[in-house]
């Protein structure tokens, strides 16, 4: 399945959460783990597919086995804790804007409880990167 423009307007809750949950890949130390908050199983399995396919940079994907709450999904993503983590995030959430119409500066990035405007400059400043 190939995803549209605008496929997804409304489907994906803008914001994101950096290494709430643990690595699958490796340790906490070396990945990078974001989660993002989708509204239905289905759009959570099409977000992991356009990840997988879309960016050499996303090391897994995958959609919560059930709802965290009604109506609510979880998508998780991890990427190598490297320098480039701040710009790639980004990167993420801008193209995100062809499928949901939110552009990245409506984005909020939530880093241990505390929320951060999608800035890669904040970012690098508040990552711990290697």
């Amino acid at each position: 399945m190939s995803l549209d423009y605008h496929d997804m307007v409304g489907q994906i809750y803008p914001k994101l959460t950096v290494d709430e949950y643990a690595a699958k890949m490796g340790k906490d130390s070396d990945i990078v783990t974001l989660t993002f908050l989708v509204k239905s199983k289905q759009v959570g399995e099409d977000l992991v597919d356009w990840l997988e396919r879309g960016y050499d940079f996303v090391l897994y994907a995958q959609v919560s086995k059930g709802e965290i709450s009604p109506g609510k999904y979880v998508v998780f993503v991890e990427m190598e804790r490297r320098l480039r983590a701040p710009e790639r995030i980004i990167e993420l959430i801008t193209d995100m804007e062809t499928l949901t119409d939110v552009p990245c500066k409506d984005w909020t990035i939530n880093i241990e409880g505390e929320d951060y405007d999608a800035d890669i400059e904040q970012l690098k400043k508040i990552l711990i990167l290697k």
